[in-house]
């Protein structure tokens, strides 16, 4: 959070910049795709996650794919809303305009996922 003059904002001052803020803005991730949170969410294939909704559902599930509007395609996924029981699902697809957060599992390495993301899109061009 410094200006080009290396001096820090007093509003800024004592706080650190979140490491994924930093990591998503890397000189790598020049392109519109790279540079957001849908190139991370999409290195995310294959991990379980949990995904918040804006209605206040959770849902748990292994990650199978993620299309360019952020739309979730999700396998053995469960949904859990306070005051319904648990419903089980085997295929469920969360369109991205209904998330609301979508949890980082702690196994995951930021860096190398976005990486691994961005190797495989430069492969792609």
């Amino acid at each position: 959070m410094s200006r080009e003059d290396g001096k820090v904002p007093s509003r800024f001052k004592g706080k650190q910049q979140n490491d994924l803020v930093n990591l998503l803005t890397h000189r790598r991730c020049k392109t519109r795709k790279q540079g957001t949170l849908l190139c991370f969410i999409q290195g995310l294939v294959g991990n379980r996650v949990r995904i918040e909704l804006r209605n206040d559902s959770i849902i748990k599930g292994r990650l199978v794919s993620v299309d360019e509007l952020m739309g979730c395609k999700m396998v053995k996924a469960s949904m859990r809303r306070q005051g319904f029981p648990t419903k089980q699902y085997e295929d469920l697809y969360i369109p991205g305009r209904q998330i609301l957060y979508v949890h980082i599992p702690d196994d995951v390495d930021i860096s190398r996922t976005l990486d691994q993301q961005f190797n495989r899109s430069k492969g792609r061009r």
